[in-house]
């Protein structure tokens, strides 16, 4: 697996906490988060993100998992976690990532995506690479101030 941000590729090494593959890091969902070392939260879709605990917020990463493409309830998870609770840390996209979603995922505050090895990790860099051209900057960034930023 690896991680695209900021238009580059690096190794990661995540696995679920019930996926018996080799890695560095586990995933937990987050209701069975408690920030034992060696694990990272996983938002799944049915999670339930209208409260989050400042443990949650200290996070410096935090994974949103799409299990299939037509699932889309990550989108409205990491959309409240930026604008709702002002999650300043880094969203990853996890699971089903595909080149079409990346623009909405950027829209809603995602930072970075978890490209799994059987994805063609190339097409998504040049996503982001368009997008850049077209776009200028990241569709979220700051688009909407915080509620206690606002007048």
């Amino acid at each position: 697996m690896q991680l695209l941000r900021d238009g580059r590729l690096t190794a990661l090494s995540v696995a679920r906490i019930d996926d018996e593959a080799e890695a560095a890091q586990r995933l937990v969902s987050l209701a069975d988060f408690d920030g034992a070392p060696g694990t990272a939260v996983l938002v799944e879709p049915d999670s339930d993100t209208s409260v989050a605990s400042p443990m949650l917020l200290d996070q410096e990463r935090i994974y949103i998992d799409f299990p299939v493409f037509t699932d889309g309830r990550g989108y409205s998870h990491a959309r409240t976690l930026r604008l709702l609770h002002g999650y300043a840390g880094e969203l990853v996209a996890f699971g089903d990532v595909r080149r079409d979603q990346v623009e909405f995922m950027l829209r809603v505050g995602i930072d970075a995506f978890a490209v799994a090895d059987d994805v063609d990790a190339d097409a998504l860099v040049q996503a982001l690479d368009e997008l850049s051209h077209t776009v200028g900057h990241r569709f979220y960034a700051g688009a909407v101030a915080p509620a206690e930023a606002r007048p």
